[in-house]
């Protein structure tokens, strides 16, 4: 049966294959094109394991999850990540031991029993860019050029049935496809590997020596004259042998495959990452910034910056980092770029927007002593977190320009409080945490930026409202030309206590408006017929 038959009803397996977990991101599965044991079709990586499809079933192969995700944050995931000839344990379809690292693992399989030898197998929802494995010193072993697809559908596995792989919302899925007339007793699915098998409120829970992995409800609908009909099924277990019990559905009746949403993404990676910032363009493509601490970020094939560069760890415990940025098409489907962005110490990225040509700007703070300059480079002294300004080409490839800007103090920083309080309120509490800065864009496509500085040195220029600073920590707007060669103006915005701009935007005849606290009764300006004629306290 080909993709484009109609079926009668669908059943939807979800695994969550850590405790409690979806996996990080949308399950990528690569081709088998003589890089892994010939036994394998395709190969998906997991939060903490790999997966494998087979002709006849998958196997599963878990690593012990925490461990795991503490050797990854350790080793920056270089040095055992299983991207060896072959995974470990794969020989044998059960295995319950270590890896080359010393991780506990263990890998069981499921096999279709009574199965297809030869099912047509398709791919869809191809991954933009491809793989290559030069593994050992046999040239007649390497191979180029493997691509990975999101989906992968199994034509035909039993008479009148096919299954697809694929997840979704952040869940491993596969989803059998029974068409009309099928018979869906014949999908008999045997465990082999497994400390047991069981069933806990409809879901089908696999023990093994690192874990438990959980199998939610299978779920099956079929179109009526009066709508949706959900059909009841539920797993029926025997020994090793998990088979499907369905109840009240019209063998007739085709299938209707009806989830509507916008898109629903992960955008992540084996190490932590945070989400900071979100912004879109003319086109509706949409983009993300956020921070990771670790190698395993996936980058595309020609992206800027495909190598995580560092980071140091903090003295409050956390990891280093680097700045993360994708592109989404606009449905969320398509991954368009994504790149790693920084040097040898951490960076954060706190706003992005996107200009008329489609090229993306990005500001936030760093600590690199390399962090990666073009145009005017390097701006003031410099010292501990400096304000970072960098614009990425449209394709995100390379960067236009690339600013870092900063006197000898925090730059980039909204000063936060220690706990326990023992101060009055700081201006973070307005948001909360301390990463908080705008970048816009104005018709001509000179960059403004608001932000913080703690910096008596801070690079302010010339044609400025305030030439110094006047408190503790000020606000700073900064503006630069298109591609960030030159500096327009730099200047401070503050009273004698702690002030911050959060926020900017230009209007129609190139004034700036700027938003953000204050702690200063002394606060600059004219204040005379406004809202608030004087400082009313706290912040």
């Amino acid at each position: 049966m080909g993709l484009g038959n109609y079926v009668l009803f669908t059943l939807l397996c979800f695994w969550i294959l850590l405790p409690g977990a979806p996996i990080a991101q949308a399950l990528e599965y690569t081709e088998n094109k003589g890089q892994w044991h010939p036994e394998v079709e395709f190969m998906g990586r997991l939060s903490a394991g790999t997966m494998f499809l087979l002709k006849d079933g998958y196997k599963v192969l878990q690593y012990d999850p925490e461990p795991y995700r503490q050797a990854v944050n350790a080793a920056a995931g270089h040095g055992f990540l299983h991207y060896g000839s072959k995974e470990p344990g794969y020989e044998n379809h059960a295995v319950a031991g270590q890896s080359s690292s010393g991780i506990q693992t263990h890998a069981y399989r499921v096999r279709f029993l009574g199965a297809h030898d030869h099912p047509v197998i398709q791919t869809g929802n191809k991954v933009p860019g491809y793989s290559n494995y030069f593994i050992g010193n046999d040239p007649a072993k390497w191979k180029s050029g493997i691509g990975s697809y999101y989906l992968v559908h199994y034509g035909a596995i039993y008479k009148g049935v096919d299954v697809r792989f694929f997840s979704d919302n952040g869940f491993v899925k596969n989803e059998w496809v029974v068409s009309p007339y099928g018979d869906v007793s014949a999908i008999r699915l045997q465990y082999e590997g497994a400390e047991g098998i069981r069933l806990d409120k409809g879901d089908l829970v696999v023990k093994t020596s690192v874990g438990e992995n959980r199998e939610k409800a299978p779920y099956a609908y079929q179109p009526t004259a009066g709508g949706r009909k959900v059909v009841p099924c539920q797993y029926v277990v025997r020994g090793t042998m998990v088979t499907f019990r369905l109840s009240g559905y019209d063998p007739a009746l085709p299938l209707v495959i009806d989830p509507t949403f916008v898109f629903s993404t992960f955008a992540g990676s084996v190490s932590d990452n945070w989400g900071y910032t979100a912004t879109f363009d003319r086109e509706g493509n949409a983009y993300g910034g956020g921070i990771v601490m670790g190698s395993s970020y996936p980058t595309t094939t020609g992206a800027y910056q495909t190598i995580f560069a560092g980071g140091m760890a903090s003295t409050e415990g956390s990891l280093g980092f680097d700045i993360n940025i994708i592109k989404l098409d606009p449905n969320g489907r398509t991954r368009i770029y994504s790149t790693f962005l920084g040097g040898n110490s951490n960076e954060q990225p706190h706003s992005l927007v996107v200009d008329g040509q489609g090229n993306l700007v990005v500001a936030g703070r760093t600590l690199s002593t390399n962090y990666p300059l073009r145009g005017s480079g390097q701006i003031g002294a410099g010292g501990q977190w400096d304000i970072l300004i960098t614009k990425f080409n449209a394709s995100g490839t390379d960067i236009i320009g690339s600013v870092r800007m900063g006197g000898s103090l925090d730059d980039g920083v909204n000063v936060r409080h220690k706990f326990p309080v023992t101060a009055p309120s700081f201006t973070d509490q307005n948001y909360g945490d301390d990463a908080r800065s705008e970048v816009v864009v104005d018709a001509a496509g000179n960059i403004y930026l608001a932000s913080c500085t703690q910096s008596a040195n801070f690079p302010v220029s010339a044609a400025n409202v305030q030439g110094s600073l006047r408190g503790i920590q000020d606000a700073v707007v900064v503006k630069f030309n298109p591609n960030l060669s030159g500096l327009i103006y730099a200047t401070y915005l503050g009273g004698a206590n702690y002030d911050a701009a959060y926020v900017l935007i230009v209007d129609n005849a190139g004034d700036v408006l700027v938003a953000g606290g204050t702690m200063s009764n002394d606060f600059p300006g004219d204040k005379n017929g406004t809202i608030g004629t004087g400082f009313s306290g706290g912040m």
